[in-house]
């Protein structure tokens, strides 16, 4: 009823023989995005929803006068920050923890 459609795996290969180094930059790149897009959206969403165009306008344009541009950067945008470093510091810690002990399932 339905069928499979597939590229051919030569091409792929090839170009990952090719141009190697940006599958991993395209990866980065890719996972960059991904993380600030989930940053703009924790920084909109709160008690009041807070429109992107004015997260930016705060953050490169802040107006002393706007109620809004308060709240994203006096205490959003600190919550962000807070909230990265620890998950970057336990995942310092997992990778560390890791290869201290030596675990056998991760190697």
């Amino acid at each position: 009823m339905f069928q499979r459609i597939s590229l051919p795996s030569t091409l792929s290969r090839s170009l990952f023989r090719i141009l190697p180094g940006y599958r991993f930059l395209g990866a980065v790149f890719l996972l960059t995005l991904i993380l600030l897009l989930v940053a703009l959206t924790h920084i909109s969403i709160g008690a009041r929803s807070i429109a992107w165009a004015d997260i930016f306008q705060a953050i490169f344009a802040f107006d002393s006068q706007q109620f809004v541009h308060h709240i994203v950067i006096k205490q959003r945008l600190p919550r962000l920050v807070v909230a990265m470093a620890c998950g970057a510091m336990l995942g310092l810690a997992g990778f560390s923890a890791q290869k201290m002990f030596q675990n056998p399932l991760v190697s």
